[in-house]
């Protein structure tokens, strides 16, 4: 029964939809009477889309993972990009006949110089040096930074093609003991000699010991430049020079009586007599000559292209009968004083860090004094046609004030030790000893020790002479039992002045 009740209900339906369509057309008043089953049997029809209407929210649904799937599309290139620049960065390219130094340093900025030129800085702990496996191998490897000592040190063999040659460099902090002194030229390519040795070519950096030192560029088919460089420590020092292309030189033999004679071409120094000029522009040029006691000589002299012309000056002694006192500095461009009055700088008409006083035969203080050093002074005495010279080290202010220790004695070939540190045996003199109280000790096989404390004087000298006494005497009295004389010795910077500045 309650299966066919489905099966009645469906003929019913269908009855009334197929009665419904004439009723309708006809419009006559049975339509009241037919409509009464036709309003109770929709009920159940308007219950049945109810499932049509939920089936589609799946459909609806579906969509989202859909959507969603294009997620993980959109991140995986992300890895792709970051590993490709790690590679390119620590990697070099591989290229066919080129090789790779890496230098590897613990401080970022360092500068990399391969035999002299210039090659980058140091960061992020590395720096990749191309090398052509056709070229000449490299030799040294020079690296320095402000605040650091410079390291120099033998390059490993060089690397073959495509390959790489690791090179570990540690930097120290502290100064620098040496001064830097840098080189350019217009055009590049010039051969740099320092001293007359052969060092490379331009640009060119190289680190020296502090001093004077003779530089010189050349180049084919251009002049030669050459001047001196003073070079302190921890100070760099850059000079460029603009070649200038031969066209008609000629060359000067300069020759004098007596010899020895500074000799000057259109007032600048070319040196001491005899010299020879070379790449003078043909013309006419000013020769002039000077000597210490002799009155100064000049000429005018015609120099032809292509050959070597000569002049010889006849110097005449000076009537004035004066002296001579002649101060050379290091640094140069410092100031000179004689008996506290200015006179000059130590340049000498382009020669760096010399000065000559002309004096009236007697004795007199020579001061040299430069911004940032100790000053230096000495008396010294200069006789009628007399030359002396005065080298005027000068000690930057922040460096501690040296002195020197003059230790004898009685027998001699004692051992001398100062502040526990080995430093001969007597007879010997210490230049260099820090100023102040020094612990002073001698010993000798078959003596006793002799100890004592010694008043060093900034530039001056301590003299110590001790009288040894034998093992088995009564024990000596502690002490050298002497007072050490002092000797200055261009005391500087122990007294304050004031001077007059021109």
């Amino acid at each position: 029964m309650v299966r066919k009740l489905p099966f009645a209900l469906c003929i019913i339906f269908l009855v009334l939809m197929f009665s419904a369509v004439p009723a309708s057309a006809a419009g006559d008043g049975n339509e009241t009477v037919t409509a009464t089953p036709t309003t109770a049997t929709p009920t159940p029809t308007t219950a049945t889309p109810t499932p049509t209407t939920a089936t589609p929210t799946p459909t609806t649904a579906t969509p989202t993972p859909t959507t969603a799937t294009p997620t993980p599309t959109t991140a995986t290139p992300t890895p792709p990009v970051a590993t490709v620049t790690a590679t390119k960065t620590a990697t070099p390219v591989p290229t066919p006949g080129i090789g790779w130094y890496i230098v590897r340093c613990n401080v970022d900025g360092t500068e990399v110089y391969f035999d002299g030129v210039y090659k980058g800085s140091i960061s992020g702990g590395i720096l990749s040096v191309e090398y052509q496996t056709s070229q000449a191998p490299y030799s040294t490897i020079r690296v320095s930074k402000s605040g650091y000592t410079t390291v120099t040190q033998s390059l490993p063999s060089p690397p073959g093609p495509g390959g790489r040659v690791d090179v570990y460099i540690t930097m120290q902090s502290g100064p620098s003991a040496s001064g830097t002194l840098n080189i350019y030229s217009t055009p590049s390519g010039g051969s740099v000699y320092i001293d007359k040795k052969y060092q490379g070519t331009t640009p060119f950096s190289i680190s020296l010991s502090p001093g004077t030192y003779g530089v010189q560029v050349d180049k084919s088919g251009y002049s030669t430049t050459a001047e001196t460089v003073i070079i302190s420590a921890g100070q760099t020092i850059t000079r460029s020079y603009n070649l200038q292309q031969k066209t008609a030189y000629g060359s000067l033999m300069i020759t004098s009586e007596p010899d020895n004679a500074y000799a000057y071409v259109d007032g600048k120094n070319v040196g001491i007599t005899a010299v020879t000029v070379n790449d003078l522009v043909a013309g006419n040029h000013n020769i002039r000559l000077a000597a210490p006691g002799y009155s100064d000589w000049t000429t005018m002299q015609y120099v032809k292209a292509g050959a070597i012309m000569t002049v010889h000056g006849t110097l005449k002694p000076s009537s004035s009968g004066n002296g001579y006192i002649r101060v050379i500095s290091y640094p140069g461009e410092a100031e000179v004083y004689l008996n506290g009055q200015y006179m000059g700088k130590t340049n000498d008409d382009g020669i760096p860090g010399a000065y000559t006083l002309t004096v009236s035969p007697g004795t007199y203080k020579v001061s040299v004094e430069l911004t940032g050093y100790r000053d230096y002074d000495q008396t010294v005495t200069a006789g009628a046609g007399q030359t002396v010279t005065l080298n005027a080290n000068l000690v930057p202010i922040s460096e501690a004030a040296k002195g020197e220790l003059s230790i004898s004695s009685t027998p001699s070939g004692a051992n001398v030790f100062v502040d526990n540190e080995y430093k001969g045996i007597t007879p010997v003199k210490i230049p260099g000893v820090t100023s102040g109280t020094r612990d002073v000790l001698l010993k000798l096989s078959g003596y006793q020790d002799n100890e004592d404390q010694v008043n060093v004087p900034a530039g001056g000298t301590a003299t110590v002479s001790v009288a040894m006494k034998p093992q088995g005497e009564a024990k000596a009295t502690p002490g050298f039992g002497i007072t050490a004389a002092f000797t200055a010795l261009g005391l500087a910077g122990l007294f304050a002045r004031r001077r007059g500045r021109i």
